[in-house]
């Protein structure tokens, strides 16, 4: 399966339609990345306007089937919806950090927690799951 940024594109209108209430904003850049050590990202940065600007990011080094391609496009769009709810938010006031709204309400700083123990991560992993079986479950309907 070739990598294109329309076929990202539409994988992400139709997840976002079946699986998010169609919430997600589609306003997002989409890159790729020459690197087998993560297969997608989505990362956020400042524009000049101090709006936030999303980056897609899927790696060109990994043989993509569509399994694959729904499993981390899915866990990547978790990530934008832990951003648009609010549960999950960076700064750059003095340097990166990245924050997780706790039970609590308060926010905590889990930059320097591993990555299998950030909160975000576990989320996605777990939610990843349960949303690429409904979107099996999805497409052999179809």
């Amino acid at each position: 399966m070739k990598l294109t940024t329309e076929r990202i594109r539409e994988a992400f209108k139709e997840y976002n339609s079946q699986f998010f209430n169609g919430e997600l904003t589609p306003d997002f850049e989409i890159g790729f990345m020459k690197t087998i050590r993560s297969l997608g990202r989505v990362t956020s940065s400042r524009s000049r306007h101090e709006n936030k600007v999303l980056k897609f990011t899927l790696s060109l080094e990994f043989e993509w089937n569509e399994d694959t391609f729904a499993k981390v496009v899915l866990h990547e769009m978790v990530h934008v919806w832990q951003m648009s709810t609010g549960r999950m938010k960076d700064t750059f006031k003095g340097g990166y950090k990245q924050f997780w709204k706790c039970k609590d309400g308060k926010f905590r700083n889990y930059t320097k927690a591993p990555y299998e123990r950030k909160p975000w991560e576990t989320e996605a992993y777990r939610m990843e799951g349960h949303l690429t079986e409904l979107f099996k479950n999805y497409e052999e309907k179809v």
